[in-house]
């Protein structure tokens, strides 16, 4: 008995001790977290606020070689603002300290704020000062002439009161754990003896019963969830036999189903009545899964998958066929793979279809055809130029100046175009493999260097082309991108813009930012585009005027080149357009390139 009441009551205390004190360590710990966080937040922000104030009026300072002046001031704001300041030199050397001998201070050169400040940032970081002997929370921002950085103004504050922080919610919890297992000792003891005693009356019972062959019933005067084990008992010796039968059965059928579930997954009986539709079955086929017991001609009215369904259930082996499916969103290709259900007798119990949707793969098998198709038609052309124009040559023409002057132009100007073609392509390649395999290096860069260096790279053909380019960027715009592939993409939106205009019109590049998302649009007010070739514009070869795409010598590939670059940086494309009023590419280049 005491020891049966001592197994009840450690199974029942200690698992909720231990779960009590993981819990109490977790919320401890989450709290500190959340509060350490929070207080050096509240720090960095006041001392950044101190910081900016003075920030400017240091700077002069410095310039002005007051040193002096400067340590005075700095001495004299460190005593009414409370906290250190230290004013640093380029070199890390320490000019100026409100509390302590600047020639008796290290050289600061190594310290990260003031590597961070140094680099235009606003510096962070928090460790034990060499100088004071304590834990210190450090803020340093540069000190800046004309955009110039000639030194470094640093704060910092004693974080002597996290501390204590620390310790009250530390107290705070130990108590409670001490509350909560004091309480959770008795419960338990006295949970414990109750259940203790009823189990034993519930085991003299059922010995009783086994004596008897299970001709009694188990009748108790416990809780209601005693009463519910005592008819599970009584029920148990009924139904065990009938669970065997049933099991047996289903087993064969149950497998079949389960290992088949792959994709969208339809079973169906020897007699073509639905056992079961799965959720992506249901979905694929446009119908509610609570479907069982119907006939499949009644639930889904698809004559090829019907066939399907007919063809497996008298099939020794697995059917495999597609079929499309047409509904609200157009057309879906669709894959099914049957096979049949059999008992342990090879008997046909009915059959499984996997239905998987092919759409996708359909798409990009007609688009590599006709991609080769259109790879094959631009080469064919220069080369065929090139071939007629030799050819003329040999038969004669290279014997008359102005005529050979006139097909080897043909032919320079051919090889030119058929070298732009080849480029182009190797460059799409060339981006889909480093994007594949990670090789995109991304870096913070500034956007308006990189349009301008977009820009000197048209220059030629604009004005050429009588068309003047305008940049638009009200202020320096930092992106995290790649500036090789940027500045390419820049490039081919404007070169496509020049091919578009009309002389003595405008091209317009605007840089933008706002809401985690920088923003790089060419706009022009040339021929324009309708609505209908918009969504095809960056398909490779695509062209809408065809002939003044040759005329002009674009390769059909640009676009393409510029979205693949636009989704290597995790960012999207939009076109806007008005024919005959121009039209405005616009690259979406999230702040952080793949989120």
């Amino acid at each position: 008995m005491t020891r049966k009441t001592k197994g009840i009551f450690f199974s029942l205390f200690w698992p909720n001790a231990i779960a009590g004190l993981a819990f109490i360590i977790l919320l401890s710990t989450i709290t500190l977290i959340f509060l350490v966080n929070r207080y050096e937040s509240t720090i960095f922000d006041s001392l950044e606020s101190k910081a900016r104030i003075v920030q400017a009026r240091y700077a002069k300072l410095l310039k002005s070689e007051s040193v002096w002046e400067l340590r005075q001031d700095v001495l004299q704001a460190g005593t009414r603002s409370q906290t250190r300041i230290t004013v640093i030199g380029t070199d890390g050397n320490v000019i100026s300290d409100s509390q302590a001998d600047p020639g008796q201070m290290e050289n600061h050169k190594t310290r990260p704020e003031f590597e961070s400040a140094m680099s235009g940032q606003t510096g962070k970081d928090i460790r034990s000062s060499y100088t004071l002997g304590k834990d210190m929370a450090y803020l340093a921002v540069p000190l800046l002439i004309n955009g110039k950085i000639i030194g470094v103004l640093r704060f910092s504050q004693s974080l002597y009161s996290m501390e204590s922080l620390i310790l009250v919610v530390f107290v705070f919890f130990i108590a409670c754990y001490l509350i909560f297992f004091l309480a959770l000792f008795l419960i338990s003891r006295t949970t414990s003896l109750k259940i203790t005693g009823t189990l034993m009356q519930i085991s003299g019972k059922i010995k009783e019963m086994a004596e008897e062959g299970g001709k009694s019933k188990l009748y108790i005067d416990a809780p209601a969830e005693f009463e519910m084990l005592s008819g599970a008992v009584n029920t148990a010796v009924e139904t065990i036999q009938t669970m065997v039968n049933s099991a047996n059965a289903g087993t064969a059928q149950q497998e079949a189903i389960l290992s088949s579930m792959m994709e969208g997954v339809l079973a169906i009986d020897s007699s073509e009545r639905i056992i079961r539709i799965y959720k992506n079955a249901a979905v694929l086929l446009g119908v509610d899964e609570k479907q069982a017991g119907k006939s499949i001609h009644e639930a889904i009215r698809n004559s090829s998958l019907i066939k399907i369904v007919r063809k497996t259930l008298v099939s020794d082996s697995p059917v495999e066929e597609d079929f499309v499916l047409s509904g609200a969103d157009g057309e879906k290709y669709i894959m099914a793979t049957g096979t049949t259900i059999k008992d342990r007798n090879s008997k046909v119990l009915g059959a499984v279809i996997v239905l998987s949707d092919v759409t996708k793969l359909r798409m990009f098998e007609r688009m590599r055809k006709e991609f080769v198709a259109n790879v094959s038609h631009e080469l064919r052309t220069p080369v065929t130029s090139i071939k007629g124009s030799v050819e003329t040559l040999l038969d004669g023409a290279i014997d008359y100046p102005n005529d050979a002057r006139k097909f080897l132009g043909i032919i320079a100007g051919q090889a030119e175009r058929l070298g732009s073609i080849i480029n182009d392509l190797m460059s799409l390649s060339r981006i889909e493999q480093e994007e594949e395999k990670g090789l995109i290096q991304m870096e913070p860069h500034n956007l308006k260097t990189i349009a301008l260096n977009a820009l000197e790279d048209v220059q030629m053909k604009a004005k050429e082309r009588l068309i003047q380019i305008d940049l638009v960027c009200e202020r320096d715009i930092t992106a995290t991108a790649n500036d090789r592939l940027l500045e390419q993409a820049i490039v081919n939106l404007i070169d496509n813009a020049i091919n578009y205009s009309d002389p003595g019109s405008k091209v317009i590049v605007e840089l933008s930012q706002s809401d985690g998302e920088t923003m790089i649009s060419v706009r022009d007010n040339g021929i324009g585009i309708s609505k209908e070739h918009i969504p095809r514009l960056f398909e490779r070869f695509y062209r809408v005027d065809r002939g003044r795409s040759r005329k002009q010598g674009g390769t059909g590939l640009g676009l393409a080149i510029v979205k693949h670059i636009v989704n290597a940086h995790g960012g999207h494309m939009t076109v806007e357009s008005v024919p005959g009023a121009g039209s405005t590419f616009t690259m979406h280049i999230p702040e952080r390139p793949g989120h």
